[in-house]
């Protein structure tokens, strides 16, 4: 039924029991007619509950199940977290978990601090962001530079090519 009322679905974690969906673009919001019918639809399925006030914190790296012992230390940040959700990439390059809203921002930090590496270069999150833009920096200043050679190799060749017909006439 999401689909009838152009509602587009952005986690899904499902049980035996049940289904549980996080929604990403509600036309009209939560008290408009859309999402009114979808809870309608959704009413003559089974059981529906809301949960309001929540976000999602997504922990992306590769191979990440498999890596899942490595997490530990990290993990101890959802002690004081009440996790409502959790998804799993089918591609295995990241995890999600729905939690209230007012507890993401702490979860965000504590994980980042836990996970990622001070130096970056680790095997499964990759470069820190302050490396990764490093590089991109030294990327576009040697394209810079490249184009820049180019453009004056082009230059020098348009000159000879004006001064060689213009020494002809």
């Amino acid at each position: 039924p999401f689909k009838d009322f152009s509602i587009s679905v952005d986690q899904v974690a499902t049980s035996q029991s049940g289904v549980s969906v996080t929604i990403s673009h509600v036309p009209g919001g939560t008290e408009g007619d859309a999402f009114l019918g979808l809870l309608a639809s959704l009413r003559r399925l089974g059981e529906v509950d809301v949960v309001r006030s929540v976000a999602v914190v997504t922990v992306v790296g590769r191979k990440i199940r498999k890596k899942l012992q490595e997490l530990g230390k990290a993990m101890e940040a959802f002690a004081e977290v009440d996790v409502l959700m959790v998804s799993a990439s089918s591609e295995d390059v990241a995890m999600s978990f729905v939690v209230r809203e007012e507890k993401a921002s702490l979860l965000v930090e504590v994980l980042h601090h836990e996970l990622i590496p001070i130096t970056g270069g680790d095997e499964m999150f990759g470069d820190t962001y302050k490396a990764i833009k490093d590089k991109d920096a030294m990327r576009r200043e040697s394209l810079e530079v490249t184009e820049a050679a180019a453009a004056a190799a082009d230059a020098k060749i348009a000159l000879q090519s004006v001064e060689t017909k213009g020494g002809g006439t």
